[in-house]
């Protein structure tokens, strides 16, 4: 996994469902630091905000 470029990865995770995330914590140390990293908190929270108006604008259609 160490030629997973880390923003990759942090790309991946922050698409996640925070209950998903919750269990990958455990994956490893880099993982861990990463999820509870405040840049990844709040990349994760705007990535959702903006998902879920998109997704209430689509259904209103």
């Amino acid at each position: 996994m160490s030629n997973i470029p880390q923003k990759l990865i942090f790309d991946i995770l922050s698409r996640l469902e925070p209950k998903d995330l919750i269990r990958y914590l455990c994956v490893s140390k880099a993982w861990y630091a990463l999820i509870h990293n405040q840049d990844f908190i709040k990349a994760h929270h705007e990535r959702s905000i903006k998902t879920n108006s998109t997704l209430h604008q689509n259904l209103k259609l």
